[in-house]
């Protein structure tokens, strides 16, 4: 097939390979661009899967949302291969970009709200994926998501006027009993075979955006039958993020009633999670404001704590606890009678003299006198 022209498409590289068909890469050669075609795999081209292929060209084309998956044209090779031609998408599947990137827990948020924005925009449309997986979910190496292979998706019907085939069990010869779509992502109403409606998806999806935060898908079994169970019956352990936790136990309610009720409400809540997420994430920012609230707290508790100290400080200063008169427990001895000026008197370092000017003839002389002798001498 490499190297082989189809229309003005130049087949260049194998993709990948699925269960409904083979992708390879081409090169529009009429607009010089890089595409992706999609051929109807040979093996199984029977009728249902022919008319499911043309279903995912006929609903993808009908979409125009920049995080769905762009279909160009749909055609038959001349030995009556069905391909697809879509926008080429240089990245990786969700569940390969998170093993490679390890996105933070804003890059994770931001993507898969875009993701549920394109849901969104496709159930408004009247169209349900019916298989929202890692796989079907590509991620550019520019970063943003795209939402790939509507094969499954059907246009909404009312329950009295759908047919056999548009339940998710298929009644066909060539598959009885088949379920239709990735066992450990469906939805419980999927997995028991009811009718479909797009809360089938929101619960597909939190299967998804669980599976991305845990690292693990939230249903397990040792077989398909086992895992049918466990998203029929089985609660999943809870996520560590307090953020995404809520979304995804409410998108992974076992009851449509209780699940979000529309991919739109989804994506608000996704939004303001993503809000939040931003507003704590960046590590030069996001500590600065509990860096100031810490700062404000200390300086308050120093501050009562000084209040406390200095009025304590005050009462045991009022009851001279810190103070002590000196000459307290003096004694107050004369040691002259002199008449006239006594002026300028001194006591000896050893505190047994003292000494004086008196001024007693019109002179000042200088006089010793021993303490406690009552002796003066000029």
């Amino acid at each position: 097939m490499i190297g082989r022209a189809i229309s003005h498409y130049r087949i260049e590289e194998k993709l990948g390979e699925g269960g409904m068909g083979v992708v390879y890469r081409a090169q529009d050669l009429s607009l010089n661009r890089p595409v992706a075609i999609k051929f109807l795999s040979s093996q199984v081209a029977d009728e249902e899967r022919r008319r499911r292929f043309q279903q995912e060209a006929q609903t993808a084309s009908a979409l125009n949302h920049p995080h769905i998956l762009t279909v160009f044209e749909t055609g038959t090779t001349e030995d009556g291969q069905q391909y697809l031609v879509t926008e080429f998408i240089d990245g990786w599947n969700l569940r390969e970009w998170a093993r490679r990137e390890k996105p933070s827990a804003r890059q994770m948020v931001e993507l898969m709200a875009n993701v549920a924005d394109g849901l969104a925009t496709a159930h408004q449309a009247g169209i349900v994926h019916r298989d929202i997986k890692p796989e079907n979910i590509l991620v550019a190496k520019a970063g943003y998501a795209k939402v790939v292979d509507f094969g499954l998706a059907k246009v909404l019907e009312t329950p009295d006027s759908v047919s056999p085939d548009a339940r998710t069990v298929s009644a066909g010869p060539t598959r009885a009993g088949a379920i239709l779509g990735t066992i450990p992502y469906m939805s419980p109403e999927q997995a028991a075979g009811k009718l479909v409606d797009p809360r089938s998806d929101i619960f597909s999806f939190g299967v998804v955006l669980y599976e991305l935060a845990a690292g693990q898908r939230p249903f397990t079994g040792q077989s398909d039958l086992m895992t049918l169970q466990a998203i029929l019956h089985s609660q999943p352990a809870p996520l560590d993020d307090v953020r995404l936790a809520p979304i995804v136990e409410k998108a992974l309610e076992k009851e449509p009633a209780e699940r979000y009720q529309t991919m739109r409400e989804l994506v608000v809540d996704l939004k303001r999670a993503q809000r939040l997420k931003t507003a704590v994430t960046p590590p030069d920012q996001a500590p600065e404001r509990p860096r100031k609230r810490r700062w404000g707290m200390v300086a308050s508790v120093a501050a009562a704590s000084f209040l406390v100290v200095a009025g304590t400080f005050w009462q045991l200063w009022q009851k001279d606890y810190f103070w002590e008169n000196p000459l307290a427990g003096a004694r107050v001895e004369r040691l002259t009678d002199f008449e006239g000026n006594e002026v300028d008197a001194a006591i000896s370092p050893d505190g047994r003299f003292t000494a004086f000017f008196s001024d007693r003839d019109g002179q000042f002389d200088a006089w010793v006198s021993q303490i406690g002798r009552g002796r003066i001498t000029l």
